[in-house]
């Protein structure tokens, strides 16, 4: 699946650097979440939602004819699970969209960080840089912050041109 996706990276870079997300799918069932529900017909792009059975849930979306980004958005449980929560998302991105880390102590220096943060009820973004540095997949940027008694956080993997 994520060679298909490559594929078509590739191939809508070529042509003009419009991808085409209706050609494949972020495959939110083969990550093993539940209850997804998939948008074919969005006019600004492709969405992806599904639910993990702690009560996570996940959106994945890329827009059509933009440069190759990916966001994945998540709304769950704020618990004392919120750093290995963060990591194990981190995980699915990676196995999503191909989102890469090449720097795992920043990686988790920067899910540490975060978690403090919405435990401690403040929102937190790593000043809009990247979390780990730019790996093979791209460059991945988080965004968290707590809403209601929820995690809310929003990762973005903006991924090399061609």
């Amino acid at each position: 699946m994520l060679s298909a996706f490559a594929s078509a990276l590739l191939l809508a870079t070529a042509q003009e650097s419009c991808v085409d997300h209706s050609a494949y799918n972020f495959d939110l069932e083969g990550a093993r979440l539940r209850e997804v529900e998939i948008v074919r017909s969005e006019p600004a792009g492709r969405r992806e939602t599904g639910r993990f059975p702690d009560g996570t849930v996940v959106t994945v979306s890329a827009d059509y004819c933009t440069d190759t980004v990916i966001t994945m958005a998540v709304e769950a449980p704020l618990d004392a699970q919120n750093q290995m929560r963060l990591g194990q998302l981190m995980g699915r991105l990676n196995v999503i969209a191909g989102c890469t880390t090449n720097d795992w102590a920043a990686q988790d220096a920067s899910l540490a960080a975060a978690a403090a943060a919405v435990e401690a009820g403040d929102a937190w973004n790593n000043d809009g840089a990247p979390i780990a540095g730019s790996g093979e997949g791209g460059e991945v940027t988080l965004d968290v912050r707590p809403v209601e008694g929820r995690l809310h956080a929003t990762f973005v993997c903006t991924r090399a041109a061609g």
